[in-house]
């Protein structure tokens, strides 16, 4: 059976020099097709023997055919059309990119839409075009091996392959190539099929939907939506698309303000992402497009940490992050950035010691630091093939490397280098002035203002002291005018000054945009302010201070009771409505705050109605429960549950959160009705939970806590994606009315530590501890507290700390199903992070930040590792993923993660949890759930 309607695949085909990359260019302008030139797919080790002058054998080329053929793939399946420009000489070559199409069989008389088209070209002429391209050094293809191309090319004419003079200039050979196709009747319906009915990817859509509301859904973002539209054919605001797929997003200098959301991993084909000089705050999302090539967040005020997805980022080429809060230790984010050319990350709070992980940064060439407070050596950055370089105004020691010298432009002062044990080339310390290694605090007292005696004055003092009380009246008056109007010019001219200042500073830096000048004019540097030249000739830059202010995110309730809360005010009667009168068909659960219902709105929308059992609160109770509404309405966060909107009448008070499917992480762990999970699946988990602290912990302002941290409220979505709910909550438990449910449930399932049962006061370090525990959980499969153990084993914190430090124990320590899955390397990290976590002492337990580094680093081992074992795929994530099974909600069950643990359910059930909830659903077949629900 044929699949929906796919895009059409044409192949610019031919041996080396014939123009494939030219023409293949030029016709996806033409026809407004993407392009893909192969040769950019060649892995390192293919591209290092053709320059050796070896040819590539079958076993070289089939890896990159396969890739090609699966990029092509998924262009086809989602209806676009590409121009791959590759050299395909052989008929077994082209059959593996025919497979591209899903519903080719293999036999040429088939329909295929993958198209082929040879470029003609005579020896001489493909000859002098080698030979310039080699010359000029545009290409990695030597002449030596254009013979062996030639003799390797086989063409068949029952393939039914076009020919196309490629010796005649480009334009004409395009308008060849397009005329051929237009008489193919074939390609000509498919082309236009793909043409006429191309729309903007869907998950591009998605992405730029999130994105807007993100940014508080902005009126200067024309055409911008936050549901439906199509941005390719709409023509949204800074939005550029090559066919359907989005490539460049440039809303610099929009005045923008909000957050950069979190699906912006969903632009695949995005290359550059630009929206410098707004009012970004937040976190940098931990994904990014993979694909990126030019990333400018510069000039906002994003906070936070570089994401160590960054390394993912192979094609990043251009990055600029300055001007902004960052702040913390630059972790190991660098890895593998090879094709990195420029980076600038100053004016940030940068700390710490430079990572080993900017040595391997070896396409760089220029790179700022400045304005920053690191520490240590700058050592990683000698072997770097730098012509720019930056990081006056740090905290820098020891010597200044003899590799510097070789810089062009070169600014290091206001560091704490060591003079006297400079390399032997001379750095004119001695010449440099006061403030470019010292920097002097200002004096208390301007000498500017000077005291000067008073004239004697011969008439009466009376008088005299009625003009003084008129000129001091008359000065205060003037000054207070003054005053304000330097606060109104301020008000009203501080983003441009803030604007000019990043301009300004950028004359050390790279240009504030990257993929394009966001100035009119371009910068053009004074003679007297050029860096470095030569070693004998230094000139060092005094360093130029800059004083960017700050805006005080902190709020005090009484400005957080006048703001909106960010979630829907319920009535009483509507949620009575949605839940059928709270009747107990829509009970999800018990727990210590409260009962939980289901709701299903009459726009069909489904909510989980947390009802908290409130003592008789008093105005300032109530306005506590305000404050707590207004902070987790806040929460927008991939891996936290969202708060919808809330009730506060009638003597009730009432959350309404997302309905989140699937199972709880206690479930997963503790319950026999499931598959084990796998240890790599363990450690995303924990990555994913460390996420949702970490936003809560630093994102945040004020910084919140979670409070209650248990694995009965994680939930795992269809993706098994960690979502921790019951955010910030904990601070109610002394307002409300436990139940003896409730009591019994809390017992059991947290009993770990006195801090970790007892309410949490926004302590983040508690926190830590429950993370802690969590590890525990997903190390041993062991619940924190079971009564069923014997008493030196019922408190998994107590019977774990003894094991921690001894590999034996530590082996026997793991589920049995783990065992010998798991690298003693990473076992033994893994069981330093669960003993750091669960530190008696608060001090010593390590912050989130370092948590997730930590966890990121066993992530990429463990897959390095498996990657050379080859491993199969994870059975636990295949039984979630089967194509043939959708998961239901249709038997209603216990509120697991509300503190009571429901009996398992049986094994042919599947888990639907909501906000917490444990719930056994029915297995149906996908035919079965288009025809009831879709």
């Amino acid at each position: 059976m044929a699949s929906d309607p796919k895009g059409v695949a044409v192949v610019i085909m031919g041996v080396s020099g014939a123009g494939k990359s030219t023409i293949g260019e030029m016709l996806g302008k033409a026809l407004n097709f993407s392009f893909i030139d192969a040769d950019d797919f060649h892995p390192q080790s293919n591209k290092e023997k053709m320059k050796k002058g070896i040819a590539l054998s079958d076993e070289d080329r089939t890896p990159w055919l396969e890739l090609l053929r699966d990029l092509v793939n998924a262009n086809l399946v989602s209806g676009k059309t590409v121009i791959l420009g590759c050299s395909a000489l052989q008929r077994q070559y082209r059959d593996i990119l025919r497979s591209a199409d899903p519903d080719h069989q293999g036999n040429l008389h088939d329909p295929c839409v993958v198209k082929f088209v040879l470029l003609d070209v005579g020896v001489n002429l493909l000859m002098d075009r080698v030979q310039k391209r080699a010359a000029e050094g545009k290409h990695f293809m030597p002449v030596e091996l254009l013979q062996s191309q030639i003799d390797l090319l086989q063409v068949d004419d029952s393939e039914g392959i076009l020919k196309v003079d490629a010796s005649l200039t480009p334009e004409a050979v395009v308008d060849n190539i397009k005329r051929c196709l237009f008489f193919s009747v074939c390609a000509l319906l498919v082309l236009l099929v793909a043409q006429g009915y191309v729309h903007t990817d869907y998950s591009d859509v998605i992405a730029l939907q999130d994105l807007y509301k993100s940014f508080n859904s902005p009126p200067q973002l024309w055409g911008w939506k936050s549901s439906g539209g199509d941005p390719c054919q709409e023509l949204w605001t800074g939005v550029y698309c090559v066919g359907s797929s989005i490539v460049q997003i440039k809303l610099d200098n929009l005045n923008i303000s909000g957050s950069l959301g979190y699906e912006l991993n969903n632009l695949h084909h995005l290359k550059q992402l630009d929206v410098s000089n707004n009012y970004l705050y937040g976190e940098i999302p931990y994904s990014l497009p993979l694909n990126l090539t030019h990333l400018n967040l510069a000039c906002n005020n994003l906070s936070q940490y570089i994401p160590y997805s960054l390394s993912s980022m192979k094609s990043l080429k251009h990055m600029n992050l300055s001007h902004n809060f960052l702040t913390g230790p630059v972790g190991n984010v660098f890895t593998g950035l090879i094709y990195l050319k420029d980076m600038d990350l100053s004016y940030n709070e940068f700390i710490g010691d430079l990572p080993s992980s900017f040595a391997t940064l070896k396409g760089l060439s220029k790179l700022f630091l400045q304005h920053n407070e690191f520490t240590g050596s700058v050592i990683f950055l000698a072997g770097l093939q730098l012509t720019d370089l930056n990081i006056q105004d740090n905290h820098f020691s020891g010597i200044i490397p003899k590799q510097f010298q070789y810089i062009h432009n070169l600014w290091f002062g206001g560091n704490m280098f060591d003079k006297e044990s400079s390399p032997p080339w001379d750095f004119p310390f001695n010449n440099l002035p006061d403030e470019q290694n010292i920097t002097t605090p200002p004096s208390s007292e301007s000498s500017a203002v000077k005291s000067y005696p008073l004239p004697e004055s011969k008439r009466p003092k009376k008088k005299k002291m009625g003009k003084t009380v008129i000129l001091v009246g008359g000065v205060t008056l003037v000054l207070s005018c003054l005053l304000l109007f330097v606060i109104i010019w301020f008000y009203r001219f501080g983003r441009k000054l803030r604007i000019q200042k990043c301009i300004e500073d950028s004359q050390y830096s790279l240009p504030l945009s990257i993929a394009r000048d966001c100035s009119a004019t371009g910068h053009v540097e004074s003679p007297e302010m050029s860096v470095i030249s030569s070693p004998s000739e230094i000139k060092h830059i005094p360093p130029v201070r800059t004083k960017v202010v700050k805006v005080n995110r902190r709020r005090s309730f009484a400005k957080k009771s006048k703001m909106r809360i960010g979630a829907k005010l319920y009535a009483v009667a509507e949620l009575e409505l949605a839940t059928n009168n709270f009747n107990q068909t829509n009970f999800l659960g018990e727990g210590s705050l409260g009962s939980v219902f289901r709701a299903e709105f009459p726009d069909g929308q489904v909510f989980a109605v947390k009802c908290i059992s409130t003592i008789t609160l008093s105005l300032h109770e109530e306005q506590q429960f305000l404050e707590v509404i207004w902070n987790t309405s806040r929460l927008k966060h991939p891996n936290i549950i969202t708060l919808h909107g809330y009730c506060v009448e009638q003597g009730q008070h009432m959350l309404v959160f997302e309905y989140a499917r699937n199972l709880s992480l206690a479930h997963a762990l503790h319950s026999e009705a499931y598959m084990p999970l796998s240890w790599g699946l363990r450690l995303k988990i924990a990555l994913g939970i460390a996420r949702a602290l970490n936003y809560l912990h630093s994102t945040c302002v004020p910084p919140l806590a979670h409070g209650n941290l248990k694995s009965s409220n994680v939930l795992l979505d269809e993706d098994l994606t960690p979502r921790i709910s019951d955010c910030c909550l904990a601070v109610l438990k002394p307002l409300t009315i436990k139940s003896a449910i409730a009591e019994a449930s809390e017992t059991e399932s947290s009993g770990i530590a006195s801090e970790h049962s007892q309410p949490v006061s926004g302590v983040q370090k508690d926190d830590i501890y429950a993370f802690g525990v969590l590890l525990l959980e997903l190390l041993t499969g062991k619940k924190p507290f079971d009564g069923l153990e014997p008493k030196e084993e019922n408190s998994l914190v107590q019977w774990a700390s003894s094991r921690l430090h001894d590999n034996e124990s530590l082996d026997e320590m793991v589920e049995p199903t783990l065992r010998k899955t798991i690298p003693l390397k990473i076992l033994s990290r893994f069981a330093v992070l669960v003993s750091l976590c669960t530190q008696g002492d608060k001090g010593l337990r390590p912050t989130v930040s370092e948590i997730m580094e930590s966890l990121t680093n066993m992530i990429e081992e463990y897959r390095r590792i498996r990657r050379e074992a080859d491993a199969e795929f994870e059975p636990y994530e295949r039984s979630f993923r089967t194509k043939h099974v959708i998961y239901s909600n249709t038997l209603p069950t216990p509120f697991s993660s509300l503190n009571q643990s429901p009996p398992p359910p049986p094994l042919a059930a599947i888990t639907t949890t909501i906000v917490g909830a444990g719930k056994p659903t029915g297995v149906r077949t996908e035919k079965e759930l288009n025809c009831t629900e879709c």
